[in-house]
């Protein structure tokens, strides 16, 4: 393992001290931990909503509290030397810095509470499930004073603040403000192993994930007693790299490389799980954005992982990204694709790209951008290279994706000033589309799938779109009902499609608007049979939330709005309204350039192909909708 690592635990796996995995083909004899990134990320019911941070750059520093004399828990120097690096680190750094050194426990908390700090350092004593006993006042008042006061036994975990008193994680829940990062470099805190009873804890009763819980963007907690003067260099190191402008992630990297060098004899460098998002900065730094050129790949399967995660983050799109312009989020994308083929190695580049796997890989990613001319390009060297497993979806995509480039053509030359030069380009793009349906037919009757007869209606939709003449126009629609039927009749069996049911309807109702003699009995029960696809759109959405079923409700509503040949100005402007929200609430759960593309160019294909005139009512309804999107 070279790249870095971000793994995502749960109450159970994380009790394995993950970091501390070797790599017995290493050449350098350096753990994955240490030679590259290594951050957790844990999966658990529990967060608070909309945490409040802190607005200025403040930190609280606690070490080495004052216990009373406890016996149990002697004095520690390393705690209160690293609490006072730590703190003039930060001091040095910019900060407004309060510390809490060997000082008592009322003073403590008291200052934790009573401001909101950005930065929490705890460092000191910590104990996991420790068995307290007190004294119990709360029975029957006491008549005989000989009598010993009886004892009442509760287990308490957190960080030992004073003789018998705990900071645990009741105390941390009742902070009104959440800090942004918190390191806790007590004993045991980090612990979600066994208890000294020998059973498995649960992870709610730990520090460090109640600060998880709550919001905190970046949690170091340590998993077990370590050095005193490796802890020390831990957190300076880290602190140094944060302050400095880098991100997490390579804080913890960078400082688990230097105590692993620094102290050999020690595995302090293992002991710290880091939880939170690897590119967390701490605000106001001014630095720039991770490169991705620092690291090369070293095979092939890691370029194509990390192309895959890739296209997956464009297919769901993060909120944040969607908040930025679509030209700013589009350009992002595709230099992202860029970058991560930059860094292949310089001796191997030809090498790689020649592979077909490699190949597809990129081809998909630009296809999910919507820049289909080079998905075309990269899956044409897929199919044709010698080397590496070229997959079937290839051929698919590559199909697809030529029908998308001839339609997305079609409609920068339809309105072209010179009609005799763009009748022969409209020409071309319908021997294109018609090639990709014979692909695409040959595959589906070799074995055909819901994919597979959905992309042949898909192209058969776009074919008669560029098509003006009104037999061809009509032949396609017919193929086109005819290929998403069969779609939706294959996956009927398992699974209902709205999406192919309801390009079938579409189908047919513009096939009818074309030649009013194709009427049949299948409108008798579209009404029906629409309602009850958008309540297997919403069931289907509730199960596993997607794009396209979430668009199946809004669709649904559509083929009603064009069956509706009676349909009054007002009754189109309220469906208007109705699946314009439709249509924005299904993209706001997260679409592709590539998916909500495809709903633009279904409303035009229908307005244009349906030939609805505008000042009517569904004309004008179809108009609308789609200026609100």
């Amino acid at each position: 393992m070279q790249a870095d690592l971000v793994l995502l635990v749960d109450e159970g796996s994380a009790r394995y001290p993950w970091e501390l995995l070797e790599d017995r083909w290493s050449q350098t004899g350096r753990p994955p931990a240490v030679s590259a990134g290594l951050v957790r990320q844990l999966k658990t019911p529990r967060f608070r909503p909309h945490p409040a941070h802190a607005i200025e750059p403040s930190a609280f520093v606690v070490g080495n509290p004052d216990l009373g004399g406890w016996e149990l828990f002697p004095d520690l120097p390393g705690a209160r030397q690293e609490a006072q690096t730590v703190a003039g680190l930060l001091m040095n750094g910019g900060y407004r810095v309060r510390d809490c050194i060997d000082e008592k426990a009322a003073a403590i908390l008291e200052v934790l509470h009573k401001d909101a700090w950005r930065i929490l350092h705890l460092a000191g004593h910590g104990e996991y499930e420790f068995v307290l006993e007190e004294e119990d006042h709360t029975g029957e008042a006491r008549t005989d004073d000989k009598r010993p006061v009886p004892k009442r036994r509760k287990s308490l975990s957190g960080m030992v603040i004073g003789k018998n008193t705990f900071l645990t994680p009741g105390d941390v829940e009742q902070m009104r403000w959440v800090p942004e990062v918190v390191f806790i470099n007590c004993c045991h805190l980090g612990k979600t192993g066994a208890s000294r009873h020998g059973k498995y804890s649960q992870l709610a009763g730990n520090l460090g994930v109640q600060f998880i819980d709550m919001g905190v963007k970046a949690v170091v907690a340590a998993g077990w007693a370590v050095d005193d003067g490796a802890a020390r260099a831990f957190a300076e190191s880290f602190y140094n790299h944060l302050l400095r402008g880098g991100s997490f992630g390579e804080a913890v990297r960078a400082a688990r490389e230097e105590i692993w060098s620094r102290f050999p004899n020690a595995n302090t460098w293992g002991a710290y799980q880091c939880y939170g998002d690897p590119a967390y900065r701490l605000h106001g730094d001014g630095a720039a954005p991770a490169r991705y050129g620092e690291m090369r790949y070293h095979a092939p399967a890691e370029l194509i992982a990390d192309l895959e995660n890739h296209t997956q983050e464009i297919a769901v799109q993060v909120k944040e990204k969607a908040q930025a312009g679509d030209d700013e989020v589009l350009a992002e994308m595709r230099d992202g694709i860029v970058k991560r083929v930059a860094r292949i190695p310089e001796a191997q580049q030809a090498v790689w790209l020649a592979r077909a796997d490699v190949a597809a890989a990129i081809g998909f990613a630009w296809g999910e951008t919507g820049a289909f001319a080079e998905a075309v390009e990269w899956l044409d060297k897929a199919l044709q290279a010698t080397q590496g497993d070229c997959p079937v979806r290839a051929v698919e995509q590559c199909a697809n994706f030529r029908v998308r480039l001839s339609a997305q053509k079609w409609r920068q030359l339809r309105d072209a000033a010179d009609r005799k030069e763009s009748e022969a380009e409209r020409a071309s793009l319908i021997r294109d589309i018609e090639l990709a349906i014979r692909e695409l037919d040959y595959l589906s009757q070799r074995a055909a799938t819901g994919e597979r007869l959905n992309l042949l209606g898909s192209a058969c939709k776009r074919l008669a779109w560029v098509h003006t003449d009104a037999a061809p126009r009509l032949e396609a629609l017919v193929n086109m009902a005819n290929y998403y039927r069969q779609a939706f009749d294959l996956e009927a069996k398992t699974r209902p499609d709205p999406y192919s049911f309801t390009n079938w309807a579409i189908a047919k109702v513009l096939a009818e608007q074309l030649d009013p003699t194709r009427r049949g009995e299948w409108q008798i029960t579209l009404e029906d049979d629409c309602r009850h696809m958008i309540d297997v759109a919403r069931s289907h959405n509730e199960e596993e939330p997607n794009f396209w079923d979430a668009v199946g409700e809004a669709d649904c509503e559509l083929v009603l709005l064009l069956a509706n040949e009676e349909i009054t100005h007002d009754e189109a402007r309220e469906a208007a309204v109705r699946i314009a929200e439709c249509y924005r609430a299904a993209a706001r759960r997260a679409a592709s350039p590539r998916e909500y593309a495809s709903v633009l160019e279904h409303l035009d294909f229908v307005i244009e192909v349906g030939g609805y005139p505008a000042g009517t009512p569904r004309g004008d309804a179809l108009r609308a909708i789609r200026e609100a999107l």
